[in-house]
C-alpha cells in the first residue's frame, strides 16, 4: 500500500503546487546513488515563478536524475505554495518511470500477498 501511496502522491503533486523555472544553480549539495546509473540529487538553487507577481525563491531542489549532476536550467520545478520553500519537486522522465515502477511493485506485492496468505478451503 505504501508503494501505491507514493505513486499517487507523485502524480497528484502537480495539482497542489505552483510551477517555477530554475534560474540559477548554486551547487550540488549531495548526490545519493539509487543503484545503476540513477541518483537523487539535492541542489541549492534559485527559482523564478511563472506568476510575475511573485518573487524569486531560493531553496533546495530534489531531483531523480540519470547522472550524478545534470543541468537543471532546462527543467521545470514544482513548489508547494504554503510554508517556506525547503522542498521542490523536479519532474523529469525518470521520475515518471520511477513512480510507475512503484505502482507496479505495489500491485504485484498486493497480489502476491493475497495468494500467499489466503486461507485454504477444506
Amino acid at each position: 500500500m505504501g508503494c501505491i501511496a507514493v505513486f499517487i502522491a507523485t502524480r497528484t503533486v502537480r495539482y497542489w503546487t505552483e510551477e517555477y523555472a530554475v534560474s540559477q544553480v548554486f551547487k550540488l549539495l549531495r548526490a545519493v546513488p539509487l543503484g545503476g546509473e540513477y541518483y537523487i540529487g539535492f541542489y541549492d538553487a534559485a527559482l523564478t515563478p511563472s506568476n510575475p507577481d511573485k518573487t524569486v525563491e531560493q531553496g533546495q531542489v530534489i531531483a531523480v536524475t540519470p547522472k550524478r549532476y545534470v543541468n537543471l536550467l532546462e527543467m521545470k520545478v514544482r513548489l508547494f505554495p504554503n510554508g517556506p520553500p525547503f522542498y521542490f519537486f523536479c519532474e523529469t522522465k525518470t521520475d515518471w518511470g520511477f513512480s510507475y515502477l512503484l505502482l507496479g511493485a505495489g500491485i504485484l506485492l498486493w497480489i502476491l500477498g493475497f495468494f500467499l496468505f489466503r486461507k485454504k478451503e477444506e
